[in-house]
């Protein structure tokens, strides 16, 4: 086992490098090993640098395949297939396509396995379809914060390394005959017959999941709930899912075999068959994803390790299976839905299989549960800073209710002529979930984001604590999750500020920090039902421990700085609301009136000075009447101009003195449009450092080419969120003020314009 183990340790490691790891080198290293005289010694080592190599050399095959950059935002007549399940929002119809041509001069090489498109014109793109069509495609890229997801990682992981949109006069072709095709066309009936069935049912977006594996129909008031009560994974058909199908299926084949004579071959053995069938079965249906695949290899591996001809025993099956996901997939050890269902399992299986004596069925379910609540704690506080109080009695209700009854349940009668039975199970469904819409008003242990040391700490611990009851040595598993629970201090100290820049795309969003206070000034776009403060701000807040506002400043109300306003003010409840158009941001009914922003008003907090410089008059609307604030502390200062033009610029210039404008780091207004940051207010701030927040390959090209040249002309060093990812700098610390780049100062080889 200490190979297997080695070996998938190989993997993961080669998946964390920074940068793209040599498996030529590493492959060198094995063959020295297993050539040398020290090969009986290292054949431990071996095992590592061969899983190194493997997942390296993967890796380079993946980078390979990347859009090139030169074709990036051009056009290209494409042939593609639609994969997976087209989906409609306010905006757009968005589908993945595998790229069957790509018609190019001279030809690509490689190209992505999977891209991403977005249709403006809404069409309707049928699933298994293929077309002759003209995309616009650009490189994976995200958003680059700490504490939020990190969506180049996942892109990376799914291959889905470009994404754009079509333009009009797509050529629809013959349908694919790709088995891949036939089963997206099942999938879509499938889904189209649930929602004929129970769409008039509260949770028939959660019945669709439930049975296709498609998520798209849930509302977002079903995932709050279901992310308050600890039960997000039962919604992702994963690791928990079909070990359950598979047990219930195995054990039901087994009491029936038992009690036939026509055939001899083991009961152990027909359950197995039967419970992998009915699990590869369910995978299919749900879209046969990459975590729905990694599963299914898990549970076959398991099952030809247990059922062998030489078992053997729970542990050695558990590294096997984990060895042969990672071989087929090494892009797993990137996903923490892997982990986090990889590990349930293995503690559902080590706590209710891998035990001496009998225990009764009840007692062996309870164990089983505590161990799936057990093995999701970690990862979930690590990942996302919450942690339902009441989620192993929401897993303890809901794992055998739902999980175990209604899915099977909801997966036959899919299966019958009749939609009567999928309407019953709905119904079911709704009934099943009303204990849990209460458990969800109960609070959530929220706290900063813990270190990795914590995590790791955590990780053996939740291992010590699932050992048999008395044996010696349980209490220390406590001990070793005590240090999950206590994050470390990440305000700063009395007399200094704590500046954050966020990555928000075409946007603006900067968090300021002193001793005991947070203000939010901006907050991102909004596009359709999605926000950057719910995205970017919210995680990022969480993470550091806030779990109030002091203050929200909305400079004014273009929805690329007000969009996320409302995410804000329902979670974190602001002490007050400052804006620069009140009228506009009150209709989106904040929980207290917001007051205008007027040039004089001040306070202070914490040592730290904050002024309002402009508008000097009311009436003014639009990028006008954006709310410029200055932040001091300990002789430096910060200047927040939000879209403040070239006129707005003028007016502050012949109103406050210089000294009044001067700041050590300006946050380049209007995203470095042409116009705004004009020479004259240049040099009257005369910043070190100029910040520009701008999304990446924006459609107004922003930072124009003459700002940027003008702030390199005043001296200034230049800051890009596109580039540098979330800025974070700290006023009154150090003479010299020293801007951190989170995207630049941590790069990973997955991250799209690596280095």
């Amino acid at each position: 086992m200490p190979y297997l183990l080695l070996f998938a340790a190989g993997v993961t490691l080669a998946q964390c490098c920074l940068a793209p790891p040599s498996w030529m080198a590493a492959l060198a290293c094995a063959v020295l090993l297993g050539c040398g005289p020290w090969r009986r010694h290292g054949v431990w080592l071996l095992a590592l640098i061969v899983g190194f190599a493997w997942s390296a050399w993967r890796i380079e095959q993946r980078l390979a395949s990347a859009w090139p950059a030169q074709w990036e935002g051009r056009p290209v007549m494409v042939t593609l297939r639609v994969v997976g399940l087209p989906r409609q929002d306010a905006m757009a119809t968005r589908l993945d396509a595998v790229l069957e041509h790509v018609e190019l001069s001279p030809p690509l090489a490689n190209w992505p396995a999977r891209v991403g498109v977005s249709d403006y014109q809404r069409g309707d793109w049928p699933a298994g379809s293929r077309w002759r069509a003209q995309l616009t495609l650009r490189r994976w890229r995200a958003t680059s914060n700490p504490h939020t997801f990190a969506a180049e990682a996942w892109l990376m992981e799914q291959g889905r390394l470009a994404s754009g949109s079509v333009r009009p006069g797509a050529q629809r072709l013959a349908d694919s005959q790709h088995p891949q095709a036939w089963l997206d066309r099942w999938r879509a009936a499938a889904v189209a017959r649930v929602t004929r069935a129970a769409g008039e049912h509260t949770y028939s977006g959660v019945l669709t999941a439930l049975i296709t594996g498609e998520q798209g129909y849930i509302p977002p008031e079903h995932w709050r709930l279901f992310a308050q009560t600890g039960l997000t994974h039962l919604v992702s058909v994963s690791g928990v899912h079909l070990t359950l199908l598979a047990g219930l299926v195995a054990s039901v084949t087994i009491w029936l075999w038992r009690r036939q004579t026509r055939w001899r071959a083991p009961p152990r053995l027909a359950g197995a068959v039967a419970g992998l069938l009915a699990a590869s079965a369910y995978g299919l249906l749900a879209g046969w994803s990459l975590p729905t695949q990694r599963s299914v290899y898990m549970l076959w591996a398991l099952a030809l390790a247990l059922c062998g001809r030489y078992p053997l025993g729970v542990g050695r099956a558990w590294a096997l299976a984990l060895c042969a996901v990672l071989t087929l997939d090494p892009f797993a050890a990137l996903s923490l839905g892997f982990w986090l269902s990889f590990f349930a399992v293995g503690l559902m299986i080590w706590v209710g299989a891998g035990r001496v004596g009998a225990l009764p069925w009840w007692r062996q379910w309870g164990r089983a549960q505590w161990a799936a609540s057990l093995a999701m704690a970690v990862p979930l506080l690590a990942s996302f800073g919450e942690l339902p109080w009441l989620s192993p009695l929401s897993n303890l209700y809901a794992i055998p209710l739902i999980g175990s009854v209604l899915t099977p349940a909801a997966l036959l009668a899919s299966a019958l002529p009749t939609d009567l039975g999928v309407a019953w199970v709905a119904q079911a469904l709704d009934w099943a979930m009303w204990p849990l819409e209460h458990l969800a008003d109960a609070p959530m242990w929220a706290q900063a984001a813990p270190t990795t040391l914590a995590i790791v700490l955590a990780s053996l611990g939740v291992a010590v604590l699932s050992l048999p009851a008395g044996v010696a040595g349980r209490a220390l598993g406590l001990a070793l999750c005590l240090p999950l629970f206590c994050p470390p201090e990440r305000a700063p100290p009395t007399g200094q500020a704590q500046i954050t820049v966020l990555d928000v795309g075409q946007g603006l969003a900067v968090v300021v920090r002193t001793a005991q206070r947070t203000l939010v000034y901006d907050t991102g776009a909004r596009v359709g039902a999605s926000d950057m403060g719910a995205r970017v701000i919210a995680p990022f807040l969480a993470g550091e421990g806030v779990a109030r506002l002091d203050g929200l400043v909305v400079s004014h109300s273009d929805m690329d700085h007000a969009g996320g306003a409302a995410s804000l003010w329902g979670r974190f409840a602001p002490g007050w609301l400052l804006a620069g158009e009140p009228e506009r941001l009150s209709k989106e009914r904040p929980p207290a009136a917001p007051q205008p922003c007027r040039a004089g008003q001040h306070w202070q907090w914490d040592g730290v000075r904050f002024d309002v410089l402009y508008p000097i008059h009311g009436g003014a609307s639009d990028n006008h009447a954006s709310c410029v604030l200055r932040v001091w502390a300990q002789g430096q200062a910060l200047l927040l101009t939000g879209d403040a033009e070239l006129a707005d610029e003028d007016a502050m210039l012949a109103h406050w003195q210089p000294d009044a404008l001067a700041a050590d780091v300006l946050v380049v207004g209007h995203h470095g449009s042409r116009t705004s940051s004009g020479q004259a207010f240049l040099q009257a701030v005369r910043p070190r450092d100029a910040v520009i927040s701008a999304g990446y390959r924006n459609r107004y090209h922003h930072p124009h080419p003459a700002v940027w040249t003008r702030l390199a002309d005043a001296g200034a060093r230049r800051w890009r969120t596109d580039r540098d990812g979330a800025l974070r700098l700290t006023l009154g610390a150090a003479a010299d003020i020293q801007p951190e780049g989170f995207r630049t100062a941590r790069p990973h080889w997955w991250q799209s314009g690596w280095p």
